[in-house]
């Protein structure tokens, strides 16, 4: 059931990037996400819509990442639970997440003040000519009566911040205890079963942590961006790619 969730996340995820084709800017204190897919002709509620369900999927990428590792926990530490309270117990620590994030997924739909210096700064950025069909969504690093000042430094450190952490945690913790778990001795083990029970050792860390590394990177170009103020340009392709491969490592 796990491996079926994360696989129907990884292709959702993958829909909305060819609907949206979604690159970044981060410049002149914005954090632009700019629109070259076939959802930029799509009616405004729609694209408004599909940009907050696209910013939720995005959280989903670390928040559904311990989920399967809470579930082997339970499996393995939790014999006489039900299957069906071992995955309620496990995605509630993900929904619990998600309803900490919800009032940061609508943040990047921009007032209509704004738009036009946003499209400026994406047009200068990625070389737009006037006649190149794009939509832009972003918000602010400081606050702007003109688009509800609301800011970046909101997102990051109470939207992204605390889920992220609280994932790391989830993650580790669990991994930790399974570890231990399999790593008793157990005399009546055949040779094949603790061959698999140290292969499950390896495998547990990296099924996880690779995911939450890749996010890294999309992190520190943020948050160095929130501190430093400096114009990123097009390196911010970084955090773009870095999104974009998500979805097939997972």
């Amino acid at each position: 059931i796990c491996i079926a969730i994360n696989a129907s996340q990884g292709a959702f995820n993958c829909v909305l990037l060819l609907c949206g084709l979604w690159t970044h800017v981060l410049s002149d204190g914005f954090f632009i996400s700019i629109v070259y897919g076939p959802i930029k002709y799509a009616p405004k509620c729609i694209r408004d819509f599909v940009n907050n369900v696209a910013v939720f999927m995005v959280f989903s990428l670390w928040q559904f990442i311990c989920a399967p590792c809470i579930v082997q926990y339970l499996v393995l530490c939790r014999k006489i639970m039900s299957d069906t309270k071992r995955l309620c117990i496990a995605y509630l620590f993900t929904m619990c997440s998600m309803l900490l994030a919800s009032p940061y997924f609508s943040l990047f739909v921009p007032y209509p003040e704004i738009v036009e210096r946003m499209q400026n700064i994406a047009k200068r950025v990625q070389h737009l000519d006037e006649d190149d069909d794009f939509v832009v969504y972003g918000v602010g690093m400081r606050e702007d009566s003109a688009n509800g000042n609301r800011t970046a430094h909101s997102l990051a450190f109470y939207g992204i911040a605390p889920t992220y952490s609280l994932t790391y945690v989830a993650f580790g913790f669990t991994v930790l205890k399974i570890v231990q778990q399999l790593g008793r001795v157990n005399m009546d083990m055949s040779i094949k079963t603790s061959a698999s029970n140290r292969a499950a050792r390896n495998q547990n860390p990296i099924q996880g942590f690779i995911p939450l590394a890749i996010l890294a990177i999309p992190f520190t170009t943020f948050v160095s961006f929130i501190f430093t103020g400096a114009n990123l340009d097009n390196w911010t392709l970084m955090l773009t790619f870095s999104l974009w491969s998500l979805p097939a490592v997972q």
